[in-house]
């Protein structure tokens, strides 16, 4: 009887471990299915489209009509802020100047003589006054001569209210003949080409060119909100543009926009997105605003996520080892 049990205690031992054994397969099967499940759904990177675009975008109108007579800085050229980039012409605005400033010229000589005058009638009358207090003229001749000097006053008041609205007239007009010559606004480069419409003439507020800012070029990348808390601004970013096949431009997140919006992605069916800035180390030196590229982002959470994955795997896989080395 001893014997039989001799026999039988190994044999039940050796379920046990066998059971225990297919138990931990089993386990290390389950982790590793998980862990492929979620690398897949999260591989530690995330891919999509991004658009070019400049903080410093302007584009330039005409504050003033004009013929576009001279383009000074093409397209493509680089300039500095107020330097001379188109120049229009206009004649009769220049003329129209030209004759307010020389009715202003002459109105202030009349004012001139007007305001002697208000002081020769002033100093009459008082003349008179002394005059008539001695009975040396009469109170006729004392009202004749506070008319005339009334008269003076009201004709130096009206010429100074002519020369006042003159004034006004010149500044505008000054203000629009300084806008035919068209300078930029910022330090940039000019990205349209305003040449075929040189000898046209050109209404006030008409578009004549755009101007951008190289060294404020970013990629507007959209990623899904589910996914926003795995981004933040130092992630590594690898560009290749849709016009630059094969070329590739390392840079790095750098801002992520306060905001969340709504898109239409099908009919009906609206998806929430946070839209992040992405600064290059380099641009392509034809690079325009609204220039697509495809970014590829290496998020640090998903980097680390997935690292975790693989330490957490490698530990299963040497737990469930010894304990099948335990077995005889």
């Amino acid at each position: 009887m001893d014997s039989d049990t001799n026999t039988a205690e190994p044999s039940l031992f050796e379920e046990k471990l066998e059971k225990t054994k297919g138990s931990g397969k089993w386990l290390l099967l389950a982790v590793i299915l998980f862990l492929i499940w979620r690398f897949l759904s999260n591989p530690g990177t995330l891919s999509g489209e991004a658009t070019l675009q400049s903080q410093n975008h302007v584009l330039v109108s005409a504050n003033a009509a004009g013929l576009l007579r001279e383009i000074v800085k093409r397209e493509g050229a680089s300039i500095q802020k107020d330097e001379l980039v188109i120049r229009l012409e206009n004649p009769d605005l220049v003329n129209k100047l030209q004759a307010v400033k020389l009715r202003i010229e002459i109105l202030n000589a009349e004012r001139d003589l007007l305001m002697r005058e208000c002081d020769y009638r002033e100093q009459a009358l008082s003349s008179q006054q002394i005059l008539l207090e001695n009975g040396a003229v009469t109170e006729r001749a004392f009202q004749e001569s506070q008319l005339k000097r009334d008269a003076s006053k009201s004709a130096l008041i009206a010429k100074e209210k002519e020369l006042a609205m003159l004034a006004r007239e010149k500044a505008v007009l000054e203000d629009n003949v300084s806008h035919l010559d068209v300078r930029s606004p910022f330090s940039g480069m000019v990205v349209s080409d305003p040449s075929k419409r040189l000898g046209n003439y050109i209404v006030a507020g008409e578009f004549l060119f755009d101007l951008v800012d190289p060294d404020s070029f970013f990629l507007e990348f959209k990623i899904p909100e589910s996914m926003m808390h795995l981004v933040s601004p130092g992630d590594a970013v690898t560009a290749k543009f849709d016009a630059l096949p094969g070329k590739s431009f390392g840079g790095e997140i750098v801002e992520l926009m306060p905001t969340i919006k709504e898109e239409t992605e099908k009919v009906f069916k609206i998806k929430h997105v946070a839209t992040c800035r992405i600064r290059l180390n380099s641009f392509p030196p034809d690079a325009k605003v609204g220039m697509t590229a495809r970014v590829t982002v290496k998020p640090r959470g998903l980097a680390e996520f997935a690292g975790a994955g693989v330490h957490l795997g490698d530990l299963l896989k040497n737990l469930n080892k010894k304990s099948f080395e335990a077995s005889p």
